[in-house]
């Protein structure tokens, strides 16, 4: 058996990289705890670079302004493909998708990971590429819809 100049079979190395390579990794997105009575809504593009998940306005035409986001309780990523998971679980949008949500608040915080810009603290996402989101948040008063 080939051998790696540490001594470690080359097998090994070639089946870690491997299983490795098929894996999917959640991680958490950064949230917030704070509850909101009313919000505003926002329309924005998805988009991932490393650790940092941030939207880009949708609805102005020159320069468009990119926003990190704190997601509610709950909310991770999965990859491979890029995927937002909410808080039940379910996957409700990828990267490049038209994503609607309430905002509670606009701050500017810094977000581990993600150049300084301001941030938008979302409430919950009511859709995705123009169809509705079925899965509550925990800042929405409505029963779970399955």
């Amino acid at each position: 058996m080939d051998r790696h100049r540490n001594g470690a079979p080359i097998g090994v190395g070639i089946l870690v990289a491997s299983v490795l390579s098929g894996c999917v990794f959640e991680r958490p997105l950064p949230t917030h705890e704070q509850a909101f009575n009313e919000g505003s809504g926002f329309e924005g593009i998805l988009h991932v670079d490393g650790d940092c998940v941030w939207v880009e306005d949708a609805n102005i035409e020159i320069d468009k302004e990119a926003f990190n986001v704190l997601w509610p309780p709950g909310y991770r990523a999965r990859d491979r493909p890029f995927e937002i998971i909410d808080a039940s679980g379910v996957a409700i949008a990828r990267e490049g998708d038209l994503v609607s949500f309430g905002v509670g608040e606009m701050k500017q915080v810094v977000i581990a990971g993600c150049p300084v810009r301001r941030v938008l603290l979302a409430t919950e996402i009511v859709d995705v590429n123009g169809q509705p989101v079925l899965s509550p948040t925990p800042f929405v008063d409505r029963p779970i819809l399955h």
